[in-house]
């Protein structure tokens, strides 16, 4: 019985670690980002660089190590985004990816498979 149980949960300590290091790829407006860290999924949320992501997408990122903020600039649009609206990971702030899209007018597409797929655009959206 006991070493049933000990079987058990080595499987699903296992079946976690294997979870948590599913690649997820990011692509903005069609070209593949590779950012370190990458994508991080967190209760269901998919939190993604803002620096790396957002440039990407042509924003300018400027961050203020003082007060902890980072400007977002995309045109004329800026967007104030706190580190607390994100988490901090390799002293890098990753944000909700719906978030970051949201700020700049992006769309964005999760798509389930092997491996996951997230797709931000900033593409006009075509008139009906």
């Amino acid at each position: 019985m006991k070493k049933s149980i000990v079987c058990l949960a080595l499987l699903a300590l296992a079946a976690g670690a294997a979870l948590a290091a599913t690649q997820v790829l990011l692509f903005a407006n069609g070209k593949q980002i590779k950012a370190d860290p990458g994508v991080v999924i967190q209760k269901n949320v998919a939190y993604v660089p803002l620096r790396a992501a957002g440039e990407a997408l042509g924003a300018k990122i400027e961050w203020n190590n003082a007060k902890k903020v980072a400007r977002v600039c995309q045109g004329a649009k800026c967007v104030m985004v706190k580190s607390s609206d994100g988490i901090m990971q390799q002293g890098r702030l990753l944000l909700p990816i719906r978030k970051l899209g949201e700020s700049l007018g992006a769309t964005v597409n999760y798509t389930h498979g092997s491996p996951p797929r997230i797709d931000i655009s900033t593409a006009p959206r075509p008139s009906s």
